[in-house]
């Protein structure tokens, strides 16, 4: 992935298993002391995107997951009973995509892990596509 230039992934179900086994995985290089935001964005066909930074043995970096831009887990969202109206977030990019803000200790080849939110409203869809770019302010 190049600084600022975005990538266009899909994520799909093959079937039988659940759409959140599909992972797609980004390497990139970062610099040390420079400030980096990794985010994805123009979703599209309800998608939820669930964003994980790991080394390149695919270990976890602390801290460095993000599921919604806004912070909230509208996976009990639904139908209000009385009304019949949703109130699950809106299928945007505040409730829906991922962003992910920190500065890289050093030289490195970090992966970005993209796969559909476990905690996804069920006003998601279990596919669609988003782009992934990674920035420095």
């Amino acid at each position: 992935m190049v600084n600022g230039s975005a990538q266009h992934h899909t994520l799909y179900q093959a079937s039988p298993a659940p759409p959140q086994n599909d992972e797609d995985v980004i390497p990139f290089s970062v610099q040390p002391g420079v400030q980096y935001i990794l985010e994805t964005f123009n979703l599209t066909n309800g998608a939820d995107t669930l964003l994980t930074l790991t080394d390149t043995n695919g270990t976890p970096l602390t801290g460095l997951q993000n599921d919604n831009r806004n912070g909230r887990n509208s996976q009990s969202c639904g139908a209000d009973p009385f009304t019949g109206e949703s109130n699950c977030p809106d299928n945007d990019q505040t409730a829906l995509s991922s962003s992910i803000t920190w500065t890289a200790g050093s030289t490195a080849t970090l992966q970005a892990h993209v796969r559909r939110s476990p905690n996804a409203p069920p006003s998601a869809g279990l596919f669609g596509s988003y782009d992934i770019r990674l920035k420095s302010p």
